[in-house]
This record gives C-alpha cells, sequence and structure tokens, in this order.
C-alpha cells in the first residue's frame, strides 16, 4: 500500500480476499498482507471420436479375407493405384465400422509432461509386454524394475536440467552426464 493510496491489491471478482491487513510504513510503503481463496480451476472434458479397439473381434481376418480386396485379385491387376487406394479405404472403413465402431468419449486434458518421449513411450511397450510374458510364465520381471529406472533416470535429468537453466556452467555440467542418444531428439 502506497501512502498516497496508488497500490492496488487486484483480483478477479470470484476471488474471496479475505483477512487484509496493512503493516507497518517503513518508507512510503508497506507490506499488506491477505488471504486469498484460489479455487482449482476446472477440468472440462473434451469430446473426442475414436474406434472401440476393445470390441474388435478376431472375425474381422475372416471377413477381410472374403472382401473385394483379397476375394479376387485377378480384377484388381487392371485397377489403377488411385482406384486400389480408394477400394482399400472403402472396404478397410467398412469393416472397421462392422468390428470396432467409432464412438464418441469425454476425456480430461492431461499437463504435459516433456521428459516423457517416443523412447519412454518404446519402454512402457516392452515392460507391458515383460508384465503379460511375467503373469504367464513368471519371468522377464528384470524388464519391469529396468523401465522404472529408465522413467526415473528421464525424469531426474530432466528437472536437473531445468533447475539449472539460468547458470549455463552448471548446465554444461549437468549435461556432461547425460546419455548421448538422449541428446539426439
Amino acid at each position: 500500500m502506497h501512502t498516497a493510496g496508488l497500490d492496488l491489491v487486484i483480483a478477479r471478482t470470484d476471488t474471496d480476499i479475505t483477512d487484509m491487513d496493512v503493516g507497518g510504513f517503513i518508507s512510503d510503503h508497506a507490506l499488506i498482507h491477505f488471504t486469498i481463496c484460489v479455487r482449482r480451476p476446472i477440468d472440462t472434458l473434451q469430446p473426442v471420436t475414436c474406434r472401440a479397439w476393445k470390441r474388435y473381434e478376431h472375425v474381422f481376418a475372416r471377413d477381410l479375407t472374403a472382401s473385394q480386396l483379397c476375394s479376387n485379385i485377378e480384377k484388381l491387376s487392371n485397377k489403377s493405384a488411385d482406384d486400389l487406394a480408394v477400394l482399400y479405404r472403402d472396404v478397410m472403413t467398412q469393416l472397421l465400422d462392422k468390428h470396432c465402431p467409432v464412438v464418441m468419449v469425454c476425456r480430461r486434458p492431461r499437463p504435459a509432461t516433456p521428459w516423457f518421449d517416443a523412447e519412454c513411450c518404446d519402454t512402457g511397450r516392452k515392460a507391458r509386454t515383460a508384465k503379460r510374458c511375467f503373469r504367464r510364465k513368471g519371468t522377464d520381471a528384470d524388464k519391469l524394475k529396468a523401465m522404472r529406472d529408465f522413467y526415473e533416470a528421464k525424469r531426474s535429468w530432466c528437472t536437473t536440467i531445468s533447475a539449472n537453466g539460468g547458470n549455463s556452467q552448471k548446465l554444461w555440467h549437468a549435461l556432461r552426464g547425460v546419455p548421448e542418444h538422449w541428446m539426439k531428439q
């Protein structure tokens, strides 16, 4: 607060400010103490269309074999590439609509995770494969631990780099330990 009345506490109309207290003046300014009730923004659900892959049936292969794409290959030999592309699109769309229909789902937006990249996605895929194998046979538990260790290493390097972003000397020192294949991405 300014003694001439020039300083302000500005908030939105839907924000509650309580317990406002103006401290002692050291110069022509004073410290203003107050409590502000901040409401967490409500995550809005975003409608998205996708295919219901969980409804996918394995009879798809049988229907594909019986379709125009596979039943009479001699008929397809005199068609142009554009005609074949249109036929492929139409047949596949028809079969997918039958076996795996398009559905509307609502999803919450997720915060971006900068350290989760294609390499992490690949590691996760390998770990899920190992997990399924472990459930069936009781093996490959080491791959799951390797995935967790890999994610933790990525996360810690990104945190270290972010923390040293303002100091180039510390940043270069920190970057010496980052594996080379992480830097090429």
